[in-house]
């Protein structure tokens, strides 16, 4: 709603409908995750393409959050593969403790490629979804990705069956995923609180 597609998630009142990813309203449980995993992460670079205006609102989210946690947060823009290898050797000169992914349309770089590459700098990641998290990330948080594509086939057929966008409330997830990545944190020699382990839907061995 924020960015004026839609008049409310009950009544979108245009020709927009869909389901709603919470990227922004997600941002802040990701880092209280990974600041739950690494209690004494003080600083965290949060990576995004760094022009995304509704990504920016979220990086906004992440500020709030590090401040109550006491969590300096870090301004990362990432574009290109190319960019990279730069971005995380910067990352890890500044003296960041940690990475957190945004889901940012204008970022083309896989996240297993910076899950990897932190973890060959001795940095834990949070990212989006588990897709990225086999290549080395150590946790991931989000909606639960198949669910959410079954519910969008449901959208798509009701709308051919003639039904309008405008009357298909914008829909929200309602199952999450916890990844955890327990060989990335015993890569990175880190003990994941029992308490933080019982959150999770999945774990990684």
């Amino acid at each position: 709603m924020a960015q004026g597609l839609v008049a409310s998630l009950a009544h979108p009142g245009g020709n927009v409908t869909g389901l709603s990813i919470l990227e922004r309203q997600l941002t802040a449980k990701r880092l209280e995750l990974l600041h739950e995993g690494v209690p004494s992460m003080n600083r965290v670079a949060v990576v995004w393409s760094g022009t995304n205006s509704t990504v920016a609102m979220a990086f906004q989210d992440a500020q709030m959050a590090g401040s109550a946690l006491h969590v300096e947060v870090q301004s990362v823009g990432l574009r290109t593969q190319d960019q990279l290898e730069s971005v995380l050797d910067t990352i890890a000169e500044s003296g960041a403790q940690g990475i957190c992914v945004l889901s940012d349309s204008q970022m083309r770089v896989p996240t297993g490629r910076i899950a990897r590459g932190a973890l060959q700098r001795g940095l834990p990641t949070m990212l989006t979804d588990g897709q990225g998290i086999q290549p080395g990330g150590f946790m991931a948080y989000g909606p639960n990705l198949p669910a959410t594509f079954r519910r969008a086939a449901y959208y798509v057929d009701r709308i051919l069956k003639g039904d309008k966008p405008a009357d298909l409330p914008v829909e929200q997830p309602t199952t999450f995923d916890f990844v955890i990545n327990l060989k990335t944190a015993q890569a990175l020699g880190l003990t994941i609180p029992q308490h933080v382990l019982l959150q999770a839907t999945e774990i990684i061995q």
